[in-house]
């Protein structure tokens, strides 16, 4: 039996909206089994050329685990523990015998390991698709409910079983409008990519997190510091992890209704610079910054020069409205997590495509 650290569970269970939270504890569930350094190569090579509906015996299931983590191991050292084949042989289990028979099948294993790998979003999307699909390359309705009844375990491992809605839902909205009982891989593909309510956690697990940033969080004092990174512009030098900035920390120095920069990149001189510029005109200017802030206080999205916002995500998409620094003008915009979190407090992004925001 899997048994995660309550004590960390409990902690997260602070962070709003929920969809944020529930990819926090998986996060910490992908680090406490190894899975956070685990690519799809990893698991295709593996794993044996199996029927999916081959039944798996905990020896088959740690044999293909000591496999897997015996090649992250030659990639990155010192990473995987011994442990970490029986540990995550026991969550294998708990997320997928669920009549406790002694057996899992090979599917399942294999939709389990991609979810909680650290491979990109897109990879997994079509790495899921080709588990469900059949011989002939479409996807039947039976084939994406026993996919997608594997992927809403997922949560139940961290105690979040009740919050994304239901399978049969998910299924009719992605057969609506096909004619035929069976979906072509594209159209499958294409509606995962569209982010069902069911599936919200999985983007937002994948969001930022091969990012290490070499900097320390002002409030839990982790270093470094994993996935998204938050810059307060009101204090100096301060920055908090993607957990202490959902969890609304606070420090004598750091207070949660600081203005912030949210950043997907390394930091550079450029954005100390400006960030100790902002700091000073803070300090010089209270009234105004004050006023300034009364009326547009929240995140402030940094992007890298040349680009995009990310893909379209729970965790990007925290906010109602948007509004962007070269007009005053606000265009409303909805948030997925308010599907799943109608206590989600609205907060305010501004996405700034400046040099000195980098």
């Amino acid at each position: 039996m899997f048994i995660m650290d309550l004590e960390s569970l409990e902690r997260l269970n602070e962070i709003r909206p929920s969809v944020d939270r529930v990819a926090m504890k998986l996060r910490s569930l992908q680090r406490l089994c190894h899975m956070d350094a685990v690519c799809f190569r990893h698991i295709t090579a593996a794993l044996p050329l199996l029927q999916q509906e081959v039944g798996l015996n905990r020896q088959d299931v740690t044999e293909t685990l000591k496999r897997i983590f015996h090649s992250v191991s030659q990639e990155v050292a010192g990473h995987v523990t011994l442990e970490a084949p029986e540990e995550t042989c026991n969550l294998m289990f708990t997320l997928n015998d669920r009549s406790q028979a002694g057996f899992i099948s090979a599917a399942s294993l294999q939709t389990s390991l991609i979810a909680l790998s650290a491979e990109t979003l897109q990879v997994k999307y079509a790495a899921l698709v080709s588990v469900a699909e059949s011989s002939s390359g479409s996807v039947s309705q039976s084939g994406l409910r026993s996919l997608l009844q594997d992927l809403s375990q997922v949560p139940a491992a961290v105690q979040e079983e009740a919050v994304f809605g239901g399978v049969e839902a998910a299924m009719r909205s992605c057969f609506d409008g096909v004619l035929t009982p069976m979906a072509s891989r594209e159209h499958v593909l294409s509606w995962l990519q569209g982010e069902p309510c069911l599936l919200l956690w999985l983007p937002t697990l994948s969001v930022g997190q091969n990012v290490r940033h070499d900097v320390r969080c002002h409030t839990c004092r982790t270093r470094p510091v994993i996935g998204l990174r938050y810059r307060c512009r009101k204090c100096v030098n301060v920055h908090l992890c993607r957990s202490c900035f959902l969890s609304h920390r606070e420090t004598r120095k750091h207070k949660s209704h600081h203005p912030l920069l949210e950043f997907c990149t390394q930091p550079t001189w450029r954005e100390s610079l400006s960030s100790l510029a902002h700091s000073a005109r803070h300090m010089l200017l209270p009234r105004r910054h004050t006023q300034r802030e009364a009326e547009s206080r929240g995140l402030v999205w940094a992007e890298p020069q040349n680009s995009a916002p990310p893909h379209s995500d729970a965790s990007t998409h925290l906010a109602a409205s948007v509004s962007h620094n070269a007009s005053v003008q606000s265009l409303s915009c909805s948030s997925k997590t308010l599907q799943t979190d109608k206590e989600t407090p609205t907060q305010q992004v501004t996405h700034n495509n400046n040099n000195n925001m980098k």
